[in-house]
């Protein structure tokens, strides 16, 4: 299957993602400053989650990992979203 932290994608492939739950209970804990104040979503740059740090496809890790979003948390690698994020990213599918 594929290494998560050699990754990244998932991270990075749509402003949308992650979508937080909407009465944003699964934030409470990460830092305001990187949560949207206008919709239930992580900030992103470029498409890129900003808790995101490393280099998509060599080395990356979540700043807010053990806080991640429950979308974060169910994500699975070698799911159809994880392909469809990886093939975006340009990475072997």
């Amino acid at each position: 299957m594929y290494d998560c932290q050699s990754c990244g994608a998932c991270c990075s492939h749509r402003w949308s993602w992650p979508l937080l739950k909407k009465d944003r209970s699964d934030a409470k804990n990460i830092p305001k400053e990187l949560v949207r104040e206008d919709y239930p979503l992580m900030k992103t740059i470029n498409n890129r989650c900003v808790a995101l740090s490393g280099e998509i496809g060599c080395n990356v890790s979540c700043n807010i990992y053990n806080d991640r979003p429950s979308a974060c948390q169910k994500f699975e690698s070698g799911s159809d979203l994880c392909k469809e994020a990886r093939a975006n990213a340009g990475l072997k599918v």
